[in-house]
């Protein structure tokens, strides 16, 4: 029993003994999961009322009969005049006349029910008449150009210029 209890003794003697240094860091372990979110804050205070803006853009539907297109050179025109003199202006034909607001962009090719492949475009025109205006021009660039025989809606955006 005695050379046990030296043993034991010696066991416990053997592995006390001075601190070694810190060994290198591990690998970084996987990410947690995310927590709950917290509450909403309060609504904060409504703003300041802005700077009065320059409301430089007009908008004008025109409906356009046939009796109003009149014959001239190889086709048909109308012209319109803008709402307010216009630095620049941007024309839209309503193609779809069954989806009132489905409009796009002149120059555009017809197709049924209007007479397939004519071309409705615009130019802008001065005259004693108008201090500036839009011209339609409906034709057909592969011959001979009949009177419009349906009804046609357009839409003129028209935005100052420089003063």
């Amino acid at each position: 029993m005695r050379y046990l209890l030296v043993g034991v003794s010696l066991i416990f003697v053997a592995c006390s003994g001075s601190t070694g240094g810190t060994g290198p860091q591990g690998p970084q372990g996987p990410q947690g999961a995310t927590g709950a979110q917290g509450p909403v804050g309060a609504t904060g205070p409504q703003g300041a009322t802005g700077p009065m803006g320059n409301a430089n853009v007009r908008l004008q539907d025109i409906t356009v009969l046939t009796s109003d297109w009149v014959s001239s050179g190889g086709g048909y025109i109308h012209d319109v005049s803008p709402t307010a003199p216009y630095g620049g202006v941007v024309v839209y034909f309503q193609a779809q006349v069954q989806l009132v607001g489905d409009y796009v962009q002149l120059p555009y090719t017809l197709t049924s029910p209007f007479p397939a492949g004519y071309l409705l475009y615009y130019s802008t025109c001065f005259d004693t008449h108008f201090a500036g205006c839009v011209r339609l021009i409906y034709q057909n660039p592969n011959g001979v150009t009949t009177a419009p025989t349906r009804t046609m809606v357009f839409r003129v955006v028209s935005f100052s210029g420089m003063p």
